[in-house]
């Protein structure tokens, strides 16, 4: 799949679409990042070079890819500070940008933003401060598009739900983790390859608790 998102942009740019091609672009790179084909530092180095072609058209997409700059510099150290580089420099940090996205009612963005900070509290290890996240995503309509990162997220989530349930935290985490893994059990079918290993994961989780 990262193949076929990088050939549609080499073709996009070709034809003249320059909203497919970068579009396409930025899901090559997120694809590359979750799926593990595609070392971080090489991300780090390609993800900047693209966010350079993203400054020069005034859309969203220059949110989504800060955001995911951000994500991937969480796990490998660096400081690349995309907020600061995003159009007019007026984002000196993650907050302003949210407080930003909040005034323009920017949904996309604002889900993708509170699940990165929840994949970030969960790779830290602070799954509760990770839940808070991932319920103000939840609240948002445009929550359940079926992106990249939602698909993973909700896999991620429903780790976490069973830890914390199995840490004394309370049966409602028990409960809302079986709902995700009866909704990795209906997208299995679809997607072994994408969704096996998940749902074995899960279901492992939820047998030990």
């Amino acid at each position: 799949l990262c193949r076929i998102l990088r050939d549609i942009y080499e073709h996009g740019k070709k034809v003249g679409d320059i909203y497919g091609a970068r579009f396409s672009l930025l899901l090559h790179y997120r694809f590359a990042f979750y799926s593990g084909s595609e070392k971080l530092s090489i991300l780090t180095k390609t993800y900047q070079m693209t966010m350079e072609k993203f400054l020069k058209y005034k859309t969203e997409g220059q949110y989504f890819i800060a955001i995911d700059i951000s994500l991937v510099d969480s796990l490998t150290g660096c400081e690349s500070e995309p907020y600061a580089a995003l159009e007019g420099s007026e984002f000196p940090s993650e907050e302003s940008l949210l407080s930003y996205l909040k005034s323009r009612k920017l949904q996309q963005s604002l889900v993708l933003l509170y699940l990165s900070r929840f994949m970030r509290s969960f790779w830290a290890g602070d799954y509760v401060e990770g839940h808070k996240h991932f319920e103000l995503a939840e609240e948002l309509p445009s929550f359940k598009l079926p992106t990249v990162q939602y698909l993973h997220a909700m896999f991620y989530r429903g780790l976490a739900l069973f830890q914390t349930y199995r840490e004394g935290n309370g049966e409602d985490y028990f409960e809302k983790g079986k709902s995700i893994l009866e909704t990795v059990r209906r997208w299995e079918p679809n997607c072994k390859r994408t969704f096996q290993n998940k749902f074995i994961l899960l279901e492992a989780e939820y047998f030990a608790s």
